[in-house]
């Protein structure tokens, strides 16, 4: 497993969080054969975002353009819920390297155009906390 598994559990949580409140566990450690240090850093990320959740999804909605969050795929909202976190609260990896794993996540699993939003987006986030 690597850092790339453990988001991707914590993308699926996060997702499902969005129809029905999981608990960190979430359903997707139970097929995933995620090792100690992914599925606590997967916990961490689920955890920090559901604490700060209210001021994430503020940041998602004040960075859209001419758009409105609950009109963005799910998936979308929580690779973007994920990478805020890690950005602006978590600080542990560089800025760089989680927008590139946010893009490359909504390559994976979202629509062809949502990795150039997501990073336009995150860039925009990115700014905000440096300034």
């Amino acid at each position: 497993m690597s850092r790339h598994d453990a988001r991707i559990a914590t993308m699926r949580t996060l997702y499902s969080q969005q129809f029905k409140k999981d608990n960190p566990e979430g359903p997707y450690y139970s097929y995933l054969n995620v090792n100690a240090d992914d599925k606590q850093m997967s916990r961490d990320l689920i955890v920090g975002v559901n604490e700060n959740i209210e001021l994430i999804n503020i940041d998602i909605e004040s960075h859209l353009k001419k758009w409105k969050a609950e009109r963005l795929p799910k998936v979308d909202v929580a690779i973007l819920q994920m990478a805020i976190y890690e950005i602006k609260y978590q600080k542990l990896n560089p800025p760089g390297a989680v927008i590139n794993e946010a893009v490359e996540l909504a390559k994976e699993f979202s629509l062809p155009d949502s990795g150039s939003y997501i990073n336009a987006i995150l860039a925009s986030v990115l700014k905000s906390v440096q300034e």
